[in-house]
């Protein structure tokens, strides 16, 4: 990562180096024209709500669980100038102009901590797990966990 004046840049690699994402971008005075966002309170509410993330772990359908906590929240938007992704660019499941970047935004001298919750297992989509009884409640079938 480089700093410069109000200019990042931001590069990463997999250890394997299939997986890459690099972003170039400028301190914003607004958010762009066309995000789906209303306004920068809008998106800062987002994401402050939306703080827990899910990574890949080396077992098949079980995912790590990290949660992040601040205790002074505060977003700057970015003009972004550059960005890639190698899971977007490269993946038949988002063709040319299907996921397109909205915003970017920066958070510096967060007071923070990172907690470690119990990891998630996801279920083969095409398995049924629930089963809706007549009277709404749901039944959970053997999982074979």
């Amino acid at each position: 990562m480089t700093e410069e004046d109000e200019a990042f840049s931001v590069q990463m690699a997999s250890d394997d180096g299939e997986i890459r994402v690099a972003v170039e971008a400028h301190i914003a005075s607004h958010l762009p024209e066309n995000s789906i966002f209303a306004s920068l309170e809008e998106v800062s509410a987002f994401f402050e709500h939306g703080s827990i993330g899910y990574s890949v772990t080396h077992k098949a359908g079980k995912l790590d669980c990290l949660e992040l906590q601040c205790t002074n929240w505060k977003v700057e938007p970015l003009q972004v100038t550059r960005a890639q992704s190698s899971f977007f660019d490269a993946n038949p499941r988002f063709p040319p102009g299907s996921a397109e970047l909205d915003c970017a935004l920066l958070m510096r001298a967060i007071r923070h901590k990172w907690y470690v919750l119990e990891w998630v297992v996801l279920f083969d989509p095409g398995v049924q797990v629930f089963d809706i009884e007549g009277d709404g409640l749901a039944q959970a079938r053997d999982l074979g966990l």
